[in-house]
């Protein structure tokens, strides 16, 4: 008799590349793209809402990258109707990605950050993102700002833990559709740890769209922010 041999094979989910665009007042996206590629790839820019009376028009606008390009947009919320959105990049483009906020500060000293375009994606209640080495300093006005890009259409619930050899602070948030931040205010040592969960910890009751996390760690109203990005 000759058993059949049955093969199980695990697929790997893969997730797009994001990046967060805004033109809200509040604060403006600089980005660089690259074509890491040896063929073109055509990239969704922006998007604008043109109406005359009862009629509407939306104009698309793209960039087409040639292999190996490097294309630098300066203010690219500029490019899209009022509001944040979040940015699929198509596959082959990475992004640099320079945010500055337009409120706290002189013109010459705005809280500003840089970061990559994220790829890591919370899509299952209870899990988490973790991010280490978070200083927290609040007599220096120097905090924890987790940043939330929730890319479907509603609401989620979000769970903070603050961590260090002391014990565990815990904070709560329902981040909106689109992008969204909040202030961490523990009395937490420099050199402590940050897990974002989705839900509620070890309490998985499904999957949503993809929401994904960085965390700034910097100055409220000015300076320059240090990024981390978390392991799951």
């Amino acid at each position: 008799m000759v058993l059949p041999i049955i093969l199980f094979a695990v697929v790997a989910t893969t997730y797009p590349a994001v990046i967060p665009v805004t033109n809200d007042s509040v604060w403006i996206t600089n980005a660089i793209l690259h074509n890491t590629t040896d063929h073109p790839i055509t990239q969704l820019v922006g998007s604008l809402t043109f109406r005359n009376g009862s009629r509407t028009t939306v104009i698309a606008e793209t960039y087409t990258l040639q292999p190996g390009e490097y294309m630098t947009f300066d203010d690219l919320g500029a490019h899209w109707d009022p509001g944040d959105r979040i940015l699929q990049l198509e596959s082959g483009l990475t992004a640099t990605v320079f945010l500055q906020f337009l409120l706290g500060g002189t013109t010459s000293c705005r809280p500003a950050f840089e970061l990559r375009a994220l790829s890591t994606p919370l899509v299952s209640t209870g899990t988490k993102l973790t991010f280490d080495t978070i200083r927290i300093d609040d007599s220096r006005n120097i905090g924890a700002f987790p940043t939330i890009l929730n890319t479907g259409s509603s609401a989620v619930a979000m769970t903070v833990l603050v961590m260090d050899s002391l014990g565990t602070f815990s904070e709560s948030f329902s981040a909106p559709p689109g992008i969204s931040q909040m202030r961490v205010h523990p009395q937490l040592p420099n050199g402590g740890s940050i897990s974002v969960y989705l839900g509620s910890p070890g309490i998985g009751t499904g999957s949503v769209p993809p929401v994904y996390v960085f965390v700034a760690a910097g100055p409220a109203d000015g300076g320059t922010q240090a990024i981390r990005y978390g392991d799951q």
